[in-house]
This record gives C-alpha cells, sequence and structure tokens, in this order.
C-alpha cells in the first residue's frame, strides 16, 4: 500500500500546485467538481483513500488537468509541456517579419546559452 500512497502524494501536488499557479481556493475548485472542499483538501495532502477514477477526473478539470496530467510522473509532464511550447513558440515567431524572428532567435538562444551555464 505504500506505493500507492505515494502516488496519491504525488497526484495530490500535482492537484495543489495547478491550483495555486491557477489563483484558485480548494473552495471554488470543490464547487466547480461538485465536491467538498475537505475533499479537495484530502486529495491535495494525498490522504483520500480510495479515489475514484471520477473523483480524480473532476477535481483535475476544475484546475484544468486532465486524468493523464495527474497520474503521469513530472519527466513526461515536463517534456509534453515543452512540445506544446515549443509548437506555441515556433507559430508566434512564424507570424514575425524576417528581422523580428531574428531578433527573437537571439535572444532566445542567448537564454538557452545562459541556463545551460547555470546548469553546469
Amino acid at each position: 500500500m505504500a506505493k500507492m500512497d505515494g502516488v496519491l502524494v504525488e497526484i495530490g501536488a500535482r492537484v495543489r500546485h495547478a491550483r495555486l499557479v491557477k489563483g484558485l481556493t480548494q473552495e471554488s475548485v470543490a464547487e466547480a467538481a461538485r465536491v467538498t472542499a475537505e475533499t479537495v483538501s484530502r486529495i491535495e495532502r494525498g490522504v483520500e483513500s480510495n479515489p475514484t477514477l471520477k473523483l480524480l477526473m473532476d477535481v483535475g478539470a476544475a484546475v484544468g488537468l486532465e486524468i493523464h496530467d495527474l497520474l503521469e510522473g513530472d519527466e513526461r509532464h515536463d517534456t509534453r509541456e515543452k512540445e506544446k511550447l515549443a509548437r506555441e513558440f515556433s507559430r508566434r515567431l512564424q507570424r514575425l517579419g524576417r528581422r523580428e524572428a531574428r531578433i527573437v532567435r537571439d535572444v532566445f538562444l542567448s537564454l538557452i546559452e545562459l541556463a545551460d551555464k547555470t546548469e553546469g
């Protein structure tokens, strides 16, 4: 049961993070998911015993997460978010003129270089 407890804690952390990023209260999430604020609190703390798939889907939807966002590890979520960001960046870059696109590219590459230096 310890492994399942860990999974529930991870799911709860994802729900809480998404809720806070969106500036939502547990009460507003509860209302949107048609559950009590106490249920949302218990999910966020990973102590809701045997939450149903429907419950997780409803609470997840209330904070803007799909079920796969709740169940997958951070690495897959991060990869999917990076892919989404890359598509959005590409779409917006295509709308720019040649000069503006070069400026954005140069700034982007400088930021990547800076990030690489701070990682190493």
